[in-house]
């Protein structure tokens, strides 16, 4: 019973943060471009730059509407929330480029690695984040 109260929120994290992520995915597919992401560094600073916004997106979208947080938010808080990204965007990194060298590069068009390969690591990644950002930021929201 206890894991059943823990993920209650969690099909509206996963809405709420499926929609950030698209935007996110977007903005990094768009900044891809902008920035000819055609080497390793230049794909993962198109990472970090669309992470960076999908973090302010997604910070005001759980608070309002997943966690329903009327208070204010303290600075510690708000700091795990972007630590927890840190760590997120870390893994989205590290899993992100190994999809890509080790799977999708050789399988698919270049875009739709990179795109496919981005996706899927930050859904994973949400998992981690939602019971995370529970614990560590919203409280018992």
């Amino acid at each position: 019973m206890k894991l059943l109260k823990l993920f209650s929120r969690y099909p509206t994290y996963i809405f709420v943060g499926g929609f950030v992520t698209l935007i996110t995915v977007l903005i990094r597919s768009i900044v891809g471009i902008i920035i000819e992401d055609d080497t390793t560094a230049r794909y993962m600073s198109s990472i970090v730059l669309a992470y960076i916004i999908g973090i302010c997106l997604s910070f005001l979208a759980h608070k309002s509407i997943t966690f329903k947080v009327k208070r204010e938010i303290s600075i510690v808080q708000t700091l795990n929330f972007i630590a927890i990204h840190f760590v997120g965007m870390s893994i989205t990194l590290l899993v992100s480029t190994t999809l890509r060298k080790y799977f999708l590069d050789e399988q698919l068009p270049v875009e739709l690695s990179k795109m496919l390969a981005f996706a899927a690591s930050a859904f994973m990644v949400s998992i981690i984040t939602y019971v995370l950002k529970k614990y560590m930021v919203f409280g018992k929201y």
